[in-house]
């Protein structure tokens, strides 16, 4: 574990999620720590189904990785205990799940893995609403923030941003960072789940640290130089090649041997501060 993880049961927050078994074990987590009075998940797409059926490259990497994805995380796509409003993808912007939201009066809407959320959830709970991006944003924008470092041989802008989420997706002011415990023996997968589990005690004490006070800080004030966009239709065969290609070459225990000098270019906010 990263953090340590403190229970606050004082703090109430409505967790918005999909039904996917990493976003259930997020959710999970969160819920046995902070007063969880609803738990709102929508249907999760294969966004990359059509791409999967096309290529054996892709469909193989995306299947490693959701059996990594029930090694790491089990199999459970249920709530014990919490209230639990499910709904098809892409309802999460209705009025009346809005309102019904409101109604449970949270300190904290805190947001992981559903369709993008409109401005009525912003003009209802303001900057109440945090949001856990896997990446590290400003930096890497877009799908598969995590893969595309990987592809340019720069695993230290890989991690996980906690921040203020707004109608400008994973553009908020940033609450907390953190980058993964990369071993030498890891996998690309490996380090993808365990970035989430990482990520999530950051959510988790990133969220307590906000609720009590903690000021957030812009994305420009960290980083005001040039990004790389990462794109869906990029992903191809070529790509996934060429990452297992630099886990082939050495590029994890060159960043291991050189993590201070590599990480030192590259600002992120840690929780600490």
């Amino acid at each position: 574990m990263k953090y340590k993880l403190p229970k606050r049961k004082d703090i109430r927050v409505v967790i918005l999620t999909s039904d996917n078994i990493r976003h259930c074990w997020v959710a999970n987590i969160i819920s046995e720590h902070l007063n969880t009075v609803l738990i709102v998940t929508e249907n999760k797409p294969k966004i990359y189904s059509d791409m999967m059926e096309k290529s054996q490259i892709i469909n193989r990497h995306f299947r490693t990785n959701s059996l990594y994805e029930e090694l790491y995380f089990g199999n459970t796509r249920t709530f014990p205990n919490v209230p639990v409003l499910s709904m098809p993808r892409g309802s999460i912007n209705k009025e009346d799940v809005v309102a019904y939201v409101k109604k449970q009066n949270p300190d904290l809407i805190l947001l992981y893995g559903t369709s993008i959320l409109k401005e009525i959830w912003f003009e209802t709970f303001k900057r109440d609403v945090v949001n856990m991006h896997l990446g590290l944003s400003p930096y890497y924008r877009g799908s598969n923030t995590n893969f595309w470092p990987m592809y340019y041989r720069e695993p230290e802008y890989v991690g996980v941003t906690i921040h203020v989420a707004t109608a400008d997706v994973d553009a908020g002011d940033i609450i907390c960072q953190i980058r993964p415990d990369i071993k030498i023996s890891d996998t690309l997968y490996d380090i993808n789940m365990d970035t989430i589990k990482q990520g999530t005690y950051a959510f988790l004490n990133g969220s307590i640290a906000y609720h009590d006070g903690r000021k957030s800080i812009s994305q420009r004030a960290l980083y005001n130089g040039d990004e790389r966009i990462c794109k869906k239709r990029d992903l191809t065969e070529d790509a996934i090649l060429k990452v297992f290609e630099n886990f082939n070459s050495g590029m994890v225990l060159d960043y291991i041997n050189n993590y201070n000098t590599f990480t030192e270019k590259v600002k992120i906010v840690p929780l600490s501060k």
